[in-house]
């Protein structure tokens, strides 16, 4: 079981710690340049 878990594999459904912040990080760099070109 603990081999499953610790390798989260393509088919798995619960959210990758990993990509997460990675993805918070893009949409808040989206919304930072967004929010220069408006000033």
């Amino acid at each position: 079981m603990d081999a499953i878990i610790s390798q989260p594999t393509t088919h798995s459904h619960a959210p990758q710690p990993d990509r997460v912040p990675a993805i918070q990080l893009k949409n808040d760099i989206k919304a930072r340049a967004v929010k220069i070109e408006i000033e």
